[in-house]
Parts: structure tokens; sequence; C-alpha cells
């Protein structure tokens, strides 16, 4: 899923709901969240977290056990911190990347 220009909590969690309700989700092994066009963000530390324990509910759902996060804007990083500080799902792996080559390669290694 990608995201640019201004990027709203309300924003991420209609991408969100797009992939839950996608026709494979229950297959699906992994996402990524591609920020690198984001020039602006408008989280709250609550809606993170709220972010991280719906994702950890739909991940129970679901095969997926791997997110990537694509971002180099400062916020989007200091919230990924925080979405990983309370994700309650041990069995997903959260990583942040600078680029998107380097997450396609982590969620599908060789």
């Amino acid at each position: 899923m990608r995201l640019v220009g201004a990027c709203r909590y309300e924003d991420v969690l209609r991408a969100t709901k797009e992939v839950w309700e996608h026709p494979n989700f229950s297959n699906m092994q992994y996402e990524i969240f591609d920020y690198l066009g984001v020039t602006s963000v408008d989280f709250s530390d609550y809606e993170v977290v709220e972010l991280a324990v719906r994702d950890s509910v739909a991940g129970k759902m679901s095969r997926r056990n791997k997110m990537a996060i694509v971002a180099k804007h400062p916020k989007i990083l200091a919230l990924s911190q925080d979405y990983k500080n309370s994700i309650k799902d041990p069995g997903m792996e959260f990583r942040v990347h600078a680029s998107l080559e380097q997450a396609r390669r982590w969620v599908t290694p060789e």
C-alpha cells in the first residue's frame, strides 16, 4: 500500500481496512506500507497504539507474519517505533526500511 502527500490516521486506517477486506487476506503472508511519498503526518500517540491493537487482532485472522514500513520521514520513523512497541502479536515481525527494494527482499527472502 502506498501513501503520499499529507498523511492522516484516517488515511492509514482506510488503507489498512482495504487490506483486511481483500479476498486473499486470510492467506496473506506479509504487508508493505510505502510512506516514501508522505510530506506531512498527523497522528496522535493514541492512534498509533490503536492501529497496533487493530493489526494484532487482524493478524490472528491471516497467515501474515511480516509487516514492512518503507519510510524516511522522521515522524513516520518515530511513529513506527511506537507502533512496534505497541504490537501485541508475538508472531508478527515488523521492520522499517529506507527503500521499497529492501522491504521486498526482507518479506520474500530467497
